[in-house]
């Protein structure tokens, strides 16, 4: 079994293991520095889920009408947003999903 050693931004150590050839370990890295180099530290990146959904719904408003607009920003309002408040969104969406 081959493993990866690498270094955050922040300077933490972390270590990615269970690559079954050294050439897959290396490929992994290859893409996890492409990432950083494109994102800048795409995978520390905090953010929160209220400036994730005021991203999304810019997008949201145009491809619905405006009434379902309106019950879906009362429903976030009211009762998704105010129960993930202190959640980052970093915990919990793939690194895919940051560079909006």
């Amino acid at each position: 079994m081959w493993f990866v050693k690498y270094r955050k931004a922040d300077g933490k150590r972390f270590s990615k293991r269970g690559f079954k050839t050294k050439s897959a370990a290396q490929k992994w890295f290859r893409e996890y520095q492409v990432n950083v180099d494109h994102y800048g530290n795409a995978i520390d990146i905090s953010i929160t889920f209220e400036e994730v959904y005021n991203k999304w719904l810019i997008a949201y408003e145009k491809s619905v009408a405006d009434t379902t607009a309106h019950k879906t920003k009362q429903l976030f309002k009211n009762h998704i947003l105010p129960a993930l408040y202190e959640f980052g969104a970093e915990k919990s969406c793939p690194i895919g999903l940051y560079p909006y």
